[in-house]
């Protein structure tokens, strides 16, 4: 009775203790399962992201760069609209002029007038300061025209002054568009400068492949390249800056030469780059000819 009784047991020991193992396996393999699709999410997901980063990264220095060129266009636009625009004439400038004709209008009518107290023409017997007691002294006509001298002085001084301050302005609004201009232009030129170097570089390693690389005369290179339309245009450019930069007497439009200087050596440079780049392949193709 004992031995059935234990021979029971241990049947239904066994059967839990099998049962246990098998769920055991079971949810084991569901989470490595489980596991490695969670893995994969997160390769994916990572991927994804790096992604979205390179892609925000290229926008936003296109967007900047667009920024740039949009806002030199603009300046541009309001210094031809300034320019080429025209503005409407004042009240006081039609008021000023209409005096002026009429003014110019009443002279020429009394030009066939005549005095009827000393006889002379022009004006009439009411405005005649020709008789000795009408005429005013020497001393108050002396007083009269060094006023109107001075009035006249102060006024073309008044007026040197505003075009003096106008030509600054605009020498400086010129010189700050150029400016970015010149930014926009070498960040431009460095773009496809690299592209260009990138297509040079591709095309040795391929002409490797097939025959042995062809080194070049840098001499000739540097000579070819200072041979360069564009590299000797800015380069005579450059000279005249640095001559007028020993003077000591110097006109606005001096001033705004020479503040070009830093704009004139990065085109030089750009042009010199290309011009070098054109140097060495054309260099390249005779000596594989």
């Amino acid at each position: 009775m004992c031995e059935s009784d234990f021979s029971d047991n241990l049947a239904k020991a066994e059967t839990e203790e099998s049962d246990a193992v098998s769920e055991y396996e079971t949810v084991t393999q569901q989470n490595k399962v489980t596991k490695t699709t969670l893995d994969q999410d997160v390769k994916y997901k990572t991927q994804e992201f790096k992604g979205l980063d390179k892609g925000i990264t290229e926008l936003t220095s296109d967007k900047d760069t667009l920024t740039t060129e949009l806002n030199a266009v603009l300046e541009y636009y309001e210094q031809i609209k300034d320019r080429c625009i025209a503005k409407p004439e004042s009240y006081e400038e039609r008021k000023k002029r209409r005096e002026a004709e009429l003014f110019k209008a009443m002279m020429a009518n009394t030009s066939c007038a005549r005095c009827s107290r000393c006889g002379q023409e022009g004006h009439f017997a009411k405005d005649c300061k020709t008789l000795s007691f009408y005429r005013p002294s020497v001393m108050e006509r002396r007083a009269e025209a060094a006023k109107q001298r001075a009035e006249r002085e102060a006024e073309a001084a008044k007026r040197r002054a505003e075009w003096e301050t106008r030509q600054e302005e605009k020498a400086r609004k010129q010189a700050e568009w150029k400016v970015k201009q010149v930014a926009w232009e070498a960040r431009n030129g460095k773009m496809s400068c690299k592209k260009e170097f990138d297509v040079e570089s591709n095309a040795t390693e391929a002409s490797t492949t097939a025959s042995t690389y062809v080194e070049v005369d840098e001499e000739e290179v540097e000579r070819l390249a200072m041979l360069d339309k564009e590299v000797r245009k800015h380069a005579k450019v450059l000279r005249d800056i640095l001559k007028l930069e020993g003077l000591s007497q110097l006109d606005s439009l001096q001033k705004a030469k020479i503040t070009r200087k830093e704009e004139v050596e990065i085109h030089i440079n750009s042009a010199k780059g290309f011009a070098k780049v054109r140097a060495r392949d054309q260099l390249r193709r005779q000596a594989r000819a």
